[in-house]
């Protein structure tokens, strides 16, 4: 009843369910704490189900030594995974052959961990796609009928560097530290675009900058100081919104992908906001082509 319903923090359905077990002689199994308690004083049988802890090691870790920067896990083959640094690394074999069954219990496991862990964030879920952030791992996994099998992606970031140890001429620092305006980091993947715009938030930080990021997912490693949106969570607009009400100095937008991303970096820019985004792209020139078809041509210089 909507009384029932109106009452429930206050236990009027659990009393309900007490009341359904003991008439039906039935077994009670819960994991609430209180409703078990209050069962057995009801004199049912209670089966309490224990909260589980987090993981602080997930299976899929063994694959990975200091000098691995992503693992790549696919149905009825080796693990296979890239190690060295940014520009300079190698595929070797990590791993036997996996079967579906032992991919699909890897991703329930992380799945349940993100349940209990205050540090992972399943970022996307549609169907037979999702994409997980699990502390410093971001993971995507993809089964049939998207993919031919089950098929497991674990990226993690090998360093977090300062600003400093870019050696950056003396005019580029002079540029980012006075009006980083309109800023694209642009590079192919696994070139260490994140690692760089990582370093140049905290940078802005320590220069004692309001600082917010962009992400899909949120996978920069961060101090606390700064906060990480999400674009799976919000639209385009509720982004748009908070940024602009929140009186942000420096907005750093990771990996802008699809074109609403690419209006939103436009639009913000054009409001004035000090914004540094990451492209994917093989050179300078590819990542200005890509606002291209997106925005006039005669408004380009006025947002990059």
């Amino acid at each position: 009843t909507d009384t029932q319903i109106k009452y429930a923090k206050a236990g009027e359905i659990d009393a309900i369910i007490r009341e359904i077990a003991f008439k039906e002689g039935a077994i009670l199994i819960t994991g609430d704490k209180v409703q078990a308690e209050s069962g057995k004083a009801f004199g049912l049988e209670v089966i309490f189900l224990e909260r589980e802890t987090v993981k602080e090691v997930l299976t899929f870790e063994k694959y990975f030594d200091s000098t691995t920067m992503s693992v790549h896990i696919k149905e009825n083959s080796s693990v296979y995974a890239k190690r060295g640094k940014p520009g300079e690394w190698n595929l070797v074999k990590a791993g036997e052959q996996l079967d579906g069954k032992d991919i699909e219990l890897m991703t329930k496991e992380v799945i349940e961990n993100s349940r209990l862990d205050p540090k992972t964030f399943i970022e996307i879920s549609r169907g037979a796609i999702t994409i997980v952030q699990a502390r410093q791992y971001r993971i995507v996994v993809v089964r049939p009928p998207v993919s031919d099998g089950w098929e497991m992606t674990i990226v993690k970031p090998l360093k977090k560097l300062d600003l400093e140890a870019y050696h950056l001429h003396k005019g580029l620092f002079e540029r980012l530290k006075g009006k980083a305006r309109g800023v694209l980091v642009a590079g192919e993947p696994g070139s260490g675009k994140s690692t760089f715009v990582q370093a140049l938030a905290e940078f802005y930080l320590q220069l004692g900058k309001i600082v917010k990021t962009v992400e899909s997912p949120r996978d920069l490693q961060l101090s606390n100081d700064i906060t990480q949106y999400s674009k799976n969570f919000a639209s385009s607009e509720d982004i748009h919104d908070i940024l602009f009400l929140s009186r942000v100095d420096h907005i750093i937008f990771d990996e802008m992908r699809d074109t609403p991303d690419f209006h939103l970096y436009s639009d913000l820019r054009l409001a004035g906001s000090e914004c540094i985004g990451v492209v994917h792209s093989s050179s300078p020139v590819d990542a200005i082509q890509r606002f291209i078809t997106r925005l006039d041509v005669g408004m380009i210089p006025s947002v990059i």
